[in-house]
């Protein structure tokens, strides 16, 4: 994975710049948005195969909703 775009309510854009191999069972750190209290509309993973034919990618992605 090579970049996490983010799109907020607002439609401004975040680039979270990720640039990290995964493998199996792996996760990136911990990424801190800019801002205080933001609405997410959409995130854009963007990555390539490291290995073309090998089977398709699954991405989750957690948050922290404030109190």
């Amino acid at each position: 994975m090579f970049d996490v775009d983010v799109v907020f309510g607002n439609n401004e854009h975040w680039d979270a710049n990720v640039r990290h191999h995964f493998r199996e069972g792996s996760w990136s750190r911990r990424i801190d948005l800019p801002g205080h209290v933001r609405h997410i509309r959409k995130v854009v993973f963007k990555y390539r195969t490291a290995h073309r034919g090998e089977g398709r990618a699954n991405v989750d992605l957690y948050g922290l909703h404030p109190n």
